[in-house]
C-alpha cells in the first residue's frame, strides 16, 4: 500500500508542470499612450479684431474736453508667438509671448464735420497661462501685459494729420488647443480682450483725447511643439 501511495504521488508531482503550462496566460495590459504638453512651443496666428474708443478733444491754450463721437472699426491680423508650458496632472501652466501685424482701423463717420480715424499698426503681448488637459486636448485661460502701436488720424477739409504712440495696457481671454495628426502638432482656436486706458495725441489745432481704447480679438494658430523632455507621448498603464 506504502508503495502505491507513494507511486500516485510521485506521478502528480510530475504532471503538475505539465498541466501549469498548458493554463492560459493573462497577459499584461497594454501601455496606453497620454498626450503631455510639457516641452515648448512656436507657431504663426491669424485672425479678426475690432477697436474701439471714446473720442474728446481740447482747444489749444487749454479748457475742458469736449466728448466727439465714438471711433469703431475691424481688421485682419497676422502673427507669430512662442512659449513654454509645465503638465502637472491634468493642469498646464505656461507663458506665452506673440506680436502681429494689423490692418485693425476704426473712424467716427465723420461726426463734428471732420474725420477722426484710429488703426492698430502692429499689436504684441507677454501672458500667462492656465489650462486644463483631457489627453491631447487643453483648454485655457490666459492674461497678461499688451502693446499697440496706434496711430490716430484727422482728416479736415483735405487736410490729413497724423501721430504714431506705442501705447501699453492689459489683456484677458481662453481658448482651447488640440493636437491632431502629428503629435508635436496643434491647432487653437483664441478670443482676447485688450484694454489701452487713455491717450493722448496732439494736433496742430488742438488735442484728440481717446478714451477707453478696447481691442477684441479672434485668432486661429497652428503650433509646433518641441522638447518634451521623453517625447509629446507618455505611457500609461
Amino acid at each position: 500500500m506504502k508503495k502505491l501511495l507513494s507511486g500516485i504521488a510521485l506521478g502528480a508531482l510530475l504532471a503538475t508542470p505539465a498541466l501549469a503550462a498548458d493554463l492560459p496566460v493573462k497577459a499584461a495590459p497594454a501601455p496606453v499612450a497620454v498626450y503631455n504638453w510639457t516641452g515648448c512651443h512656436i507657431g504663426v496666428q491669424w485672425g479678426f479684431g475690432a477697436i474701439r474708443s471714446d473720442n474728446s478733444f481740447q482747444n489749444i491754450g487749454g479748457g475742458p474736453f469736449f466728448t466727439e463721437s465714438h471711433t469703431n472699426g475691424s481688421g485682419a491680423l497676422i502673427g507669430g508667438l512662442a512659449g513654454c508650458n509645465y503638465q502637472t496632472g491634468r493642469f498646464v501652466i505656461g507663458f506665452e509671448g506673440d506680436g502681429e501685424w494689423t490692418r485693425i482701423r476704426g473712424n467716427d463717420g465723420r461726426t463734428g464735420g471732420d474725420t477722426n480715424e484710429l488703426r492698430a499698426r502692429w499689436m504684441a503681448s507677454a501672458r500667462g497661462r492656465l489650462g486644463y488637459a483631457v489627453d491631447n486636448v487643453l483648454v485655457y485661460v490666459t492674461g497678461g501685459g499688451a502693446w499697440m502701436g496706434a496711430r490716430s488720424s484727422v482728416l479736415d477739409l483735405g487736410r490729413q494729420e497724423s501721430h504714431d504712440h506705442t501705447i501699453s495696457g492689459w489683456t484677458v481671454g481662453g481658448g482651447f488647443e488640440y493636437s491632431f495628426w502629428h503629435p508635436n502638432l496643434t491647432g487653437r482656436f483664441e478670443y482676447r480682450y485688450a484694454s489701452f486706458g487713455t491717450e493722448d495725441f496732439l494736433f496742430a489745432n488742438y488735442t484728440e483725447r481717446n478714451r477707453k481704447i478696447e481691442v477684441q480679438t479672434f485668432r486661429g494658430a497652428l503650433v509646433y511643439r518641441f522638447n518634451f523632455g521623453g517625447g509629446p507621448l507618455v505611457a500609461r498603464y
